[in-house]
């Protein structure tokens, strides 16, 4: 079975300490899948279980609802399905879109990919249909 590599973007909401408007993390998964569409699905699904776990939710993270994957030349029979190999957390004065603009999608990359509406940070669960909520104005 293929194995693909999937990065997602969350908002630290509640993290404290911080000096500028917004915490952002970019996580890169791994996952076997049949297809780049089943392993994106399968990140935006764990997603929504890392968010839900305790220490999630009490530095209110929400999904910015943006995935991308890339296809490994090698197949590797993962142990585990959506393995962690890559977390960083980034401090930005931009709201969400903007940030993911400036660093992830700028329109000058070579992709296929999927983006979703941003979850809703009051009902991270039950992502909104064709809403788009901005955490500050």
């Amino acid at each position: 079975m293929a194995t693909y590599t999937v990065r997602s973007v969350l908002e630290w909401t509640s993290r404290g300490g911080r000096e500028k408007k917004h915490v952002y993390e970019e996580r890169l998964t791994m996952w076997n899948a049949d297809s780049l569409d089943e392993a994106l699905e399968l990140a935006e699904k764990e997603e929504l279980e890392y968010i839900g776990n305790s220490t999630s939710e009490k530095e209110g993270m929400v999904s910015l609802g943006f995935y991308q994957g890339y296809w490994l030349y090698t197949d590797l029979d993962l142990k585990e399905q959506g393995i962690e190999v890559f977390s960083l957390l980034r401090e930005s004065d931009l709201k969400p879109d903007a940030y993911l603009d400036a660093f992830f999608d700028t329109g000058t990359e070579h992709q296929q990919g999927k983006k979703t509406e941003p979850v809703d940070a009051d009902n991270p669960f039950n992502p909104p249909e064709n809403s788009k909520k901005q955490l500050d104005d």
